[in-house]
């Protein structure tokens, strides 16, 4: 079977890279051909200076068969100025997220998604600082994919785990029209957040085609903090400056 990873997302960290093995061990790499697929914004975090060039990912993938990658100029302005067109608010009152941020994720998807030259049976879709948090009850793919998208959730049908989509590649290819689809949207504070956007688009799309299962465990890096307080400073100077 031929397989597809996408990744999306910013790089984070030089070593997240090390996560590429985990792919190998959720997909058993004896059995089939694995493709990697990475369209990396031009810095390793959004407003990290230290920027990446095609020379380090080269050299931090030298081990890895067939990590097809493109650096890209990245502009938080881009989405901020979609936001404001949109009439989204800054941070949103129910979730306490930056709306802007839902869109870039969901572009970096598309871009990632538009690398692609070839067909593929099996589509995986994550981040790479997600997969060691990653615990499926089977390999992966020992799923039956065909004409089917996993998608993972224990709460409501119609939304989504961002962290890890799978499934039959002729419907998840289909992922890079989600970017355009939610600005056409009519938009509420209490559903604008990612996992909300991606269901919605493929229940609409394809609801025949989905499972909604709860076969995987994703853990929650509690370490994690979403925002700081310098973000938030530099995320309100910008809201004042683009466009």
């Amino acid at each position: 079977m031929k397989i597809c990873v996408v990744f999306y997302g910013f790089l984070g960290d030089s070593s997240n890279l090390n996560n590429l093995n985990r792919i190998y061990d959720l997909c058993d790499k004896n059995k089939h051909e694995i493709n990697f697929y990475y369209s990396i914004p031009d810095s390793i975090s959004e407003f990290d200076e230290n920027k990446i060039n095609d020379e380090l990912i080269n050299g931090l993938t030298k081990d890895v068969e067939n990590f097809n990658f493109e650096i890209r100029d990245y502009n938080t302005c881009m989405y901020i100025d979609e936001c404001k067109k949109l009439d989204l608010p800054i941070k949103t009152n129910i979730h306490n997220l930056y709306p802007y941020r839902n869109l870039s994720m969901l572009d970096s998807i598309k871009k990632s998604v538009e690398l692609i030259t070839k067909n593929y049976d099996f589509m995986i879709i994550t981040r790479l600082d997600n997969l060691p948090f990653i615990t499926p009850n089977k390999i992966i793919s020992d799923f039956n994919v065909k004409d089917t998208a996993y998608l993972f959730r224990n709460e409501i049908f119609g939304v989504v785990e961002d962290k890890f989509i799978f499934g039959d590649f002729n419907i998840l290819k289909n992922i890079s029209n989600v970017y355009e689809y939610v600005k056409k949207l009519k938009f509420d504070d209490e559903n604008f957040y990612s996992e909300k956007l991606i269901g919605e688009y493929f229940v609409e799309n394809f609801k025949e085609h989905l499972e909604f299962i709860d076969g995987i465990n994703i853990i929650n890096n509690i370490n994690h903090k979403k925002y700081s307080h310098e973000i938030q400073l530099i995320v309100e100077s910008l809201y004042n400056t683009c466009n």
